[in-house]
């Protein structure tokens, strides 16, 4: 329910940046990847401390990327800012 909840997200951000699309799928195929269907990938319920843990992980990711795009804005010439 996931993966296919993701994928009209997906699909309205390749329209407007394909680059950044390819990129998502790439790193969700890189986390596919690793999953083994025998370990029950997706249960329906996580206990409290792993719906935390969840959370935990989910939150550096996302101040992972912003960092990315903070790090890239700093790099830009000064001209470029002002712009």
């Amino acid at each position: 329910m996931l993966a296919k909840g993701s994928q009209p997200h997906l699909a309205k951000i390749g329209k407007e940046r394909r680059g950044h699309q390819i990129s998502l799928d790439r790193q969700v195929a890189e986390i596919m990847e690793v999953m083994s269907p025998e370990s029950d990938p997706f249960p329906a319920y996580l206990p409290d401390r792993q719906q935390a843990l969840f959370a935990l992980g989910y939150y550096h990711q996302r101040n992972h990327f912003f960092a990315k795009a903070d790090k890239a804005e700093t790099n830009k010439p000064v001209e470029e800012l002002s712009e």
